[in-house]
């Protein structure tokens, strides 16, 4: 692909095309080269944002990405509404890999039930690997931000399933063949099967 921002046929064909429009979770792209928000708030809420930027070579980095900006809005108190995500490109990357990208990116946002806010990608002459970025953005309570814990509010720190799965995951996957000379099929497949923890 061609340096800069992609044209507006890869933007049509490999990305909005692949994002189902409407409804709750539904996407909102105005158009291939606008970013806006889109965000309802009630008179009694605030907003929250989470912003996270993730690079590597695995399709599923936008996965990662958005898990993380999300989880992170939840772990501020608020309830997640939707995305604003940026994609940019070293030079040898192609069409095919974007589009497969964009298309786990959707089925994210889908599993979450949030909307795509904006989506831009570009490709540059300067990076090595992919690099997402992405900016979560949730709604909540007005003064009801978590911002570090305090032992005076009353609220406990809880963790819940597993610490560590998507940094697991990567390694899993960048490492399968070394891996899988020292464990079994059946282990590797099971840690595989822990991308459904990471959202929430």
């Amino acid at each position: 692909m061609r340096l800069g921002r992609v044209s507006e046929t890869i933007m049509q064909r490999s990305i909005l095309k692949l994002l189902p429009v409407g409804g709750s979770g539904g996407f909102i792209v105005p158009s291939p080269y606008e970013t806006c928000a889109g965000v309802n708030l009630e008179a009694s809420e605030d907003v929250v944002f989470s912003d996270v930027s993730l690079y590597g070579e695995e399709e599923q980095l936008g996965i990662f990405a958005i898990d993380r900006a999300l989880n992170e809005v939840l772990i501020k108190g608020g309830i997640p509404a939707g995305v604003n995500i940026g994609i940019m490109l070293p030079r040898e990357r192609d069409e095919v890999f974007l589009r497969a990208l964009v298309q786990q990116m959707g089925k994210s946002c889908g599993r979450w039930k949030v909307s795509v806010l904006g989506i831009q990608a570009e490709v540059s002459p300067v990076l090595n690997q992919t690099v997402i970025r992405v900016t979560a953005v949730g709604t909540i309570e007005k003064d009801r931000l978590v911002q570090k814990p305090d032992k005076t509010t009353g609220r406990d720190i809880v963790l819940t399933k597993w610490i560590g799965a998507e940094g697991t995951l990567r390694i899993l996957r960048k490492e399968r063949k070394a891996l899988s000379e020292r464990f079994v099929a059946a282990f590797l497949q099971g840690v595989e099967n822990w991308q459904e923890m990471l959202p929430a």
